[in-house]
């Protein structure tokens, strides 16, 4: 993974629909952009905090779990409030984390997502990638990252359900880009947690998605990415583990790789393709 190129950027994983593999695809991505010599920081912005308990192997230690407290510089809620020392904790080489506890979730308010965006613009001087990993709900803290990413990643599951979350979450993008100071663009949207063989059923919802997202929808060789559901994925998110480790000849780290270089590539002609899935977005007369 030699090639990989450095940005300094921050992508935000989010959907609006829960479910569709967020945490996951956060996750993989992180362990993939560490290997190949990246420094990545990690932001858990769910109250769930799943992310947290898969990197820290359920050991969550006291930076994290502790808020207000001289030692507790690692939690994600203390990026929501202006001044506030930020300090995140080591996970494993080239990955820091900033964790989330059920706190978070009490997030609210303009001067919370401003501190948000100026915590993130100062963090990102020390990191290749920052990788926020949000909510399954239009809230605060997906407001937030919507403002403070340079890009957003959208997972989605083949129906009809994250497809509309996706949608949401496109529409509260364009009205954000509109009015703020900074908001994310489009990297891309992607179906995760596929299960192969597609079922004919299934491989029409991935066309309809295609049509539908036009430049924005992840190809690769002409053909949908996706990312499989398998065991091999299952263990290693299980193990807090990169798939590439803990099974690297298999079609999920296949997968997850190649989604990274796709996401990297993406990355350096953002632009372009924004402007492409704009004009094909007013073509058809969405308003997303």
């Amino acid at each position: 993974m030699s090639e990989l190129s450095k940005a300094g950027k921050i992508i935000a994983v989010i959907n609006e629909k829960g479910g569709v593999g967020k945490t996951h695809t956060t996750i993989q991505m992180a362990f993939i952009l560490a290997s190949a010599n990246m420094r990545v920081l990690v932001i858990d912005n769910d109250s769930s905090f799943d992310a947290t308990t898969a990197l820290t192997g359920g050991n969550i230690p006291e930076e994290i779990s502790e808020v207000f407290k001289p030692k507790g510089v690692a939690n994600t809620f203390n990026l929501y409030v202006k001044d506030m020392a930020l300090i995140p904790v080591r996970v494993r080489e080239n990955i820091d984390l900033f964790g989330a506890t059920e706190r978070l979730i009490t997030v609210s308010g303009e001067d919370a997502t401003l501190s948000f965006i100026d915590a993130t613009e100062k963090l990102a001087k020390d990191y290749d990638y920052i990788l926020i990993d949000c909510p399954p709900s239009i809230g605060t803290q997906s407001s937030a990252a919507l403002k403070a990413a340079d890009a957003i990643l959208i997972p989605c599951l083949a129906d009809s359900f994250s497809f509309k979350g996706a949608v949401t979450i496109l529409t509260r993008l364009k009205a954000a880009q509109k009015r703020e100071r900074k908001a994310a663009k489009i990297l891309g949207i992607f179906v995760n947690r596929l299960k192969k063989p597609m079922a004919n059923s299934v491989r029409d919802v991935v066309e309809i998605m295609q049509e539908q997202f036009g430049s924005v929808f992840l190809t690769y060789e002409n053909e949908p990415l996706t990312i499989s559901e398998t065991v091999k994925q299952t263990d290693a998110m299980a193990q807090g583990l990169s798939v590439i480790e803990t099974a690297p000849n298999s079609n999920a780290a296949i997968e997850m790789v190649t989604l990274v270089k796709e996401v990297l590539d993406r990355m350096s002609r953002i632009d372009e393709i924004n402007n492409e899935y704009q004009a094909y977005s007013d073509s058809i007369g969405r308003a997303y």
